[in-house]
């Protein structure tokens, strides 16, 4: 008996642990129609809206077609309000152009686009930072949180080798790793302004 009510009680937490939320928002089909739909966003263990678990693909339920799974290479983006903060995830390239992830957007510009996509353990920790920066003319960069500073910098110089003032602007960041995610908003923000 007791080890009856021990399992149950497990069964029951473990379930609750992998509950899913489903929130309000929209997808854009490969053809630019956007259509609301509820957005399924997974949950794990330990983190109760696990965000990294999108990266491959997206649960939605539309009105009219009922639950659909998406990959990347399906739909070109997907978005939706969750805890009063807007998430909007595009199909794009990861660390080759042609290896799509779903990866959140950090900045999108005239000039240059920022996405990005952090991959976490089992606790919820911050494994790794991936990020996507985009020029207009669809050329693409990929860059990791976990490189030697000055190898991102020298990656990301090169990206943007047309640019002075943004190399310039380079030259004075990534000083630390703490830093890092700040400094690549403002290299992002100084690409679009000039």
């Amino acid at each position: 008996m007791k080890y009856s009510f021990l399992l149950l009680l497990w069964l029951t937490s473990f379930g609750y642990s992998f509950a899913q939320t489903t929130v309000s928002g929209s997808y854009v089909t490969k053809t630019n129609e956007t259509i609301k739909a509820n957005i399924v966003v997974p949950s794990s263990i330990f983190i109760a809206e696990d965000l990294s678990k999108l990266f491959f693909k997206v649960k939605v339920v539309d009105s009219i077609k009922g639950t659909l799974t998406f990959k990347p290479e399906d739909i070109n983006s997907f978005e939706f309000l969750l805890n009063g903060k807007q998430h909007q995830f595009y199909a794009k390239p990861f660390n080759a152009k042609n290896n799509l992830r779903f990866l959140q957007a950090v900045a999108i510009g005239p000039k240059t686009s920022l996405y990005w996509a952090q991959t976490v353990n089992s606790n919820g920790a911050v494994v790794g930072t991936f990020y996507t920066f985009e020029k207009a003319d669809g050329t693409y960069a990929f860059l990791i949180n976990t490189m030697r500073l000055d190898k991102f910098k020298i990656e990301l110089k090169e990206f943007y080798k047309d640019n002075l003032q943004v190399q310039q602007l380079i030259d004075t960041k990534f000083q630390s790793k703490t830093s890092l995610h700040n400094d690549v908003k403002e290299v992002i923000q100084a690409v679009n302004k000039i």
